[in-house]
């Protein structure tokens, strides 16, 4: 009888209510963040939080409470969000603190890589690894690269849509031009996919795969349901990623007198800095992660740069007009050092990576043991902080008229306030865990914005669907960008 009771309704529905009451005291009048800012259903329960995060439609929703609740904010019971430069310095300025469990998601070989990893002597070898693919010789020598395997054959393929007055997703087609060029750069092989996309079966949609199956086995915790069996599409696709890199790798070692890439240049370093307990399988993880991060977020760059622009007319004319004096020549290849210093440029594209950084989520970071200060408020060890971009780059203190398109802010004369701006902007991040390919990106940026520009009148549809929703970067919701391109007479 005893056994039964237990198992009885009431009985059940007592111990749930006691759990709520506990979880409830206990969150919010007993937890060290009692006193952090926020909604009361934040402090119980992460679920409204984790809801719009599984979605990417969270950043409009800590932005708006950031503007209820000041530079400080709880989003969950051990979350909280911060909208303050000095304190994202903090967080990003030294290794103390490490990065949250979140990113164990983008672990594609079930192990730590250069971007996942947390243990911090792991973070400062496979930075240390990366760095020469990212020299100012390697750069250099990435400017043919990426006109051979991106800017050129995107520019064909736009010459022939020109022609046929074909109205295009100019969304696919940069990202298939920036994972070309990342493939050629990091792999020494380009995917083609301008060219032919393989209806779909390829490396973007392997790697989207690879990524969803992350998020069931270590965000949602599904285990052994996440298994090939019951998600075999998801398993094919990371099977596949991984036999292409591996591949790719096995044959770079193969050959006597390589060129020198990306994937050339990690393998070089391993073997100079006598990095002997590297597996094949953690350098794939490597390369998996640079073609990520150099690929998507480029790519939803230029898309977010000419969908501003075709809703600021004058800013279009401006910059088109820039590039007209700098390249007389309307048929003429540009070349990175004809428009790295195009001051107009540089602040149409800053703009850009402004109003839309290219990583969006939040960088976590697990406050240490001690506890920490900021904002004026104490988070105690374990404590998971984000400061993104995306809040600060919206902060009123900061930047006048914070949501509007304005490449001029960037060409003030305002010595003071532009140092201000500068020290508030970290498109791909800051400090010790910053994004070593970052002057790759502005150098493929520049490339291929002024030579679509340069070369086209582009006419955007008001029509698509541009809410920007956030994984691993921010992106439009409807995943387009439709136009129709005119070619320029002069």
């Amino acid at each position: 009888m005893a056994f039964e009771s237990l198992l009885s309704p009431e009985t059940a529905l007592a111990l749930l209510a006691a759990g709520i009451l506990y979880s409830t005291v206990s969150n919010l009048v007993l937890s060290p963040l009692r006193k952090v800012p926020g909604p009361w259903y934040c402090a119980i329960s992460g679920l409204f939080y984790k809801g719009l995060a599984a979605k990417g439609t969270h950043l409009e929703w800590i932005q708006g409470l950031h503007e209820v609740y000041g530079p400080i904010v709880r989003v969950a019971p051990g979350v909280v969000n911060v909208r303050d430069v000095d304190a994202a310095y903090t967080l990003h300025s030294t290794h103390k603190y490490v990065k949250g469990p979140s990113y164990t998601i983008l672990e594609f070989t079930g192990g730590p890589n250069i971007f996942s990893a947390s243990d911090p002597h792991i973070a400062k070898t496979r930075r240390k690894l990366a760095m020469p693919m990212f020299t100012r010789t390697a750069l250099d020598e990435m400017d043919e690269m990426i006109m051979s395997a991106g800017v050129r054959p995107l520019l064909r393929r736009l010459d022939r849509h020109a022609k046929a007055g074909d109205t295009i997703n100019l969304y696919t087609l940069f990202h298939y031009m920036t994972f070309d060029v990342i493939g050629d750069i990091v792999f020494g092989r380009s995917f083609n996919l301008m060219e032919d996309d393989n209806n779909g079966d390829n490396i973007i949609a392997w790697l989207g795969g690879m990524s969803q199956l992350g998020i069931y086995v270590r965000k949602y915790a599904f285990g052994s349901l996440a298994n090939k069996w019951l998600m075999p599409s998801l398993h094919e696709c990371q099977r596949k990623a991984l036999e292409f890199t591996l591949e790719a790798i096995h044959t770079r070692q193969k050959i006597k007198n390589p060129r020198p890439d990306s994937l050339q240049r990690y393998l070089t370093a391993i073997k100079e800095e006598k990095v002997e307990h590297m597996t094949e399988m953690e350098i794939a993880g490597d390369m998996l992660m640079q073609l990520v991060a150099g690929s998507d977020t480029t790519g939803n760059s230029c898309v977010w740069t000419m969908y501003l622009l075709s809703r600021a007319p004058d800013v279009y004319a401006r910059l088109v007009r820039e590039l007209q004096e700098a390249i007389p020549d309307g048929n003429a290849e540009i070349r990175h050092s004809m428009v790295r210093d195009l001051p107009y440029l540089n602040a149409v594209i800053s703009e850009s990576l402004r109003i839309y950084p290219t990583g969006g989520r939040g960088a976590h970071r697990l406050v240490p043991k001690g506890g920490l200060e900021l904002c004026d408020q104490y988070l105690p060890e374990g404590t998971i902080v984000m400061a993104t971009q995306y809040m600060i780059n919206r902060c009123s203190k900061i930047w006048d008229e914070p949501a509007a398109f304005r490449p001029e802010r960037w060409l003030s004369e305002d010595s003071v306030r532009l140092d201000e701006m500068k020290r508030a902007f970290f498109p791909f991040s800051m400090g010790v865990r910053s994004c070593v390919g970052r002057d790759l990106a502005w150098m493929e940026l520049r490339v291929t914005l002024a030579s679509v520009i340069r070369r086209f009148q582009v006419e955007i549809s008001p029509d698509d669907d541009m809410f920007p929703i956030c994984s691993l970067t921010i992106q439009p919701r409807g995943h387009a960008l439709t136009g129709r391109l005119t070619r320029r007479l002069e």
